[in-house]
């Protein structure tokens, strides 16, 4: 399993919520007896079509929420692209604590879109690096 051990890793496990607007991931322990561990939410958005400046775009956020214990969130990534459409989806990166959001074009409508995320944190106080997975959600749009 890498560098990391599976206690470390457990505390990045993320179960996924989808609501109407927005889908929370919330790294939660495992079974395994890892309660009380650090652990942190994330929220991901399913991909919707915005307009910005007259022109039609396909965009996702990433927002950061609360963290206990001793992790130091450093960096997340949010994806936005067409299912199974050839083309590369496009991401935005950001290496501290903000709302990251990304932007697809040409937007086609019709088209099924998927969003995806990617949280990476250090956990004390190995600092070893965990990282969890988002998504993907997809809406036709």
């Amino acid at each position: 399993m890498k560098l990391w051990s599976r206690a470390v890793v457990s505390t990045f496990i993320a179960l996924a919520t989808v609501t109407a607007q927005t889908a929370v991931a919330h790294a939660e322990p495992d079974s395994d007896g890892a309660a009380g561990k650090p652990s942190c939410a994330f929220s991901l958005t399913p991909p919707t079509v915005v307009d910005t400046s007259g022109t039609k775009m396909v965009t996702a956020t990433l927002e950061p929420g609360e963290c206990t214990g001793n992790i130091t969130v450093n960096s997340w990534t949010v994806c936005v692209g067409l299912k199974d459409g050839g083309a590369k989806p496009r991401c935005a990166f950001h290496p501290w604590w903000d709302r990251v959001q990304v932007y697809f074009t040409p937007y086609r409508p019709g088209a099924v879109y998927e969003s995806t995320g990617r949280a990476c944190g250090n956990v004390a106080p190995m600092m070893d690096l965990s990282c969890t997975s988002l998504g993907p959600y997809r809406s036709t749009l």
